[in-house]
C-alpha cells in the first residue's frame, strides 16, 4: 500500500510544473448523460431495450442528442442522426409510424435539459 502511495505521489508530481500547476494533457469531459429506464416512463417507454443512457454531445448550436442502448449510440435528434446510428431498430413501435418518433420526445427532452 505504501508503494502505491509513493507511485501516486510521483505521478502527480510529474504532471505538475515547478509551480505545482497541472501540466497533464487536456482530456475532454464525457458528455452529460442520464440513465433512463422503462420504470421511469412506464407504458410510454418507446424503446425495445428496457434501459438507455441519454446524452447531450457538444454544446450550443452544435449539440447532438444521443441515446446509448446495448452498447450502440443512436441519434435522438436530427443532428444526432447525422452522426450516430439510426434509432429505428430499437423503437418499440413501427418506425414508419410518426407516433413512434413522437414517443421519443420525453427522452429527447431529458437530453435537451442536459445541454443546459
Amino acid at each position: 500500500m505504501a508503494a502505491l502511495s509513493v507511485l501516486l505521489a510521483l505521478c502527480l508530481a510529474a504532471c505538475a510544473d515547478e509551480d505545482g500547476v497541472d501540466q497533464s494533457p487536456d482530456v475532454p469531459d464525457p458528455p452529460p448523460s442520464e440513465v433512463v429506464s422503462e420504470a421511469d416512463l412506464g407504458e410510454s417507454w418507446p424503446l425495445i431495450p428496457s434501459e438507455a443512457t441519454v446524452s447531450c454531445v457538444g454544446g450550443g448550436d452544435g449539440a447532438k442528442l444521443a441515446i446509448e442502448a446495448d452498447g450502440i449510440t443512436y441519434g435522438l435528434d436530427e443532428a444526432g442522426e447525422r452522426t450516430y446510428a439510426p434509432i429505428s431498430p430499437i423503437l418499440a413501435g413501427d418506425p414508419a409510424d410518426p407516433a413512434s418518433r413522437e414517443a421519443l420526445e420525453p427522452l429527447a427532452e431529458i437530453a435537451r435539459q442536459l445541454c443546459e
